[in-house]
């Protein structure tokens, strides 16, 4: 009879979401500039515009969602700002703007924020309370994808970097 050979054990931490992301969602009435200015000053962070957008893609389109970005140096920490709508011009509907929301949700989502680097609880709370406080901010939550959502958000947010 043959010995049997290693065994491997699987820790709690092999059960994670492979995704270290935090995402918050916020509704608001604001054009993308104005919002992130008011975010600027409640935060005091340094949202700038990226010098290309976040693409996601649809049934053969390409959508541009407006993306802004910021590196916390002090925290060690990249965050982003992603219009959840995205456009794009249809070439078969004679220039015809077509949209896509990355996020389809009730109430609407207008921007998703996220934190492309682990944070703790505290910090979270602390991001989902300021961004509560912002002058023409309606609605804010942080956002836990269900699993389906999972795949399609890290796709979906993964070449947003600098």
């Amino acid at each position: 009879m043959k010995a049997p050979g290693k065994v491997f054990t699987l820790d709690d931490e092999d059960y994670e979401n492979e995704s270290s992301f935090s995402h918050w969602t916020i509704s608001s009435s604001l054009s993308d500039h104005k919002l992130v200015y008011r975010l600027n000053q409640v935060l005091g962070s340094n949202f700038k515009r990226s010098k290309s957008d976040h693409v996601s893609h649809l049934k053969g389109h390409h959508f541009e969602h407006v993306t802004y970005t910021w590196y916390d140096s002090f925290e060690d920490i990249q965050w982003c700002i992603l219009m959840n709508r995205g456009r794009t011009r249809s070439e078969e509907n004679h220039g015809e703007v077509l949209h896509r929301n990355i996020l389809a949700s009730k109430p609407p989502v207008d921007y998703i924020v996220v934190a492309m680097d682990e944070i703790d609880s505290e910090q979270a709370n602390n991001m989902l309370t300021a961004i509560r406080k912002t002058q023409g901010v309606t609605y804010a939550t942080a956002l836990e994808p269900s699993v389906s959502q999972r795949a399609e958000l890290n796709i979906e947010l993964e070449n947003i970097l600098l």
